[in-house]
């Protein structure tokens, strides 16, 4: 029997939930949600393979010194933007380090790599679901529970006549 790893579980879902309730209190565009949520994904993805993505982008590519020089130019060039934009890159790094320490514990727990992605993404799918929905019920207008009342019944009340009340007027003593 395996041992799930609860606690980076635990991690990543609320980490999935953060994201997606920020993401909801800063935008309420579908489109982003979607967009945001199949970065997420592909991030996800990505931990599942690093070393074969890495392979494959770099592989073959810093074997000249022209492209090493590119490489070093678009890597700064890419620094200047996380630093312009650290609040967004900090964000995206909470979410990988959960995202790496539940697969690595996932891993540990002798997962095959179909299984480990498979509860990656599940668990990132229901805890950005999670952090959105519940930032659009919660901080909405409407109440969590409205009781509607039928305009028959509206109507019917109305007719009902309202309760009076004999006032006694007190009688002053002279």
């Amino acid at each position: 029997m395996r041992k799930f790893p609860w606690l980076s579980f635990l991690l990543l879902l609320l980490a999935c939930m953060v994201f997606g309730w920020i993401l909801s209190t800063s935008t309420q565009a579908f489109r982003v949600w979607i967009i945001a949520g199949s970065f997420l994904l592909l991030m996800d993805m990505g931990l599942t393979a690093p070393i074969t993505l890495i392979e494959i982008f770099f592989g073959s590519w810093l074997t000249t010194d022209k492209r090493a020089f590119l490489t070093v130019l678009v890597l700064s060039l890419g620094l200047v933007v996380i630093l312009t934009w650290i609040e967004i890159f900090a964000r995206v790094t909470v979410l990988l380090a959960a995202g790496t320490l539940f697969r690595l514990d996932l891993q540990q727990a002798k997962f095959k790599r179909w299984q480990a992605l498979t509860i990656l993404l599940l668990t990132c799918i229901i805890g950005y679901s999670i952090g959105i929905f519940s930032h659009e019920k919660l901080t909405s207008d409407l109440p969590m529970l409205s009781l509607h009342v039928s305009l028959d019944l509206a109507f019917s009340l109305q007719e009902l006549p309202l309760p009076t009340r004999n006032h006694i007027q007190p009688t002053l003593n002279k």
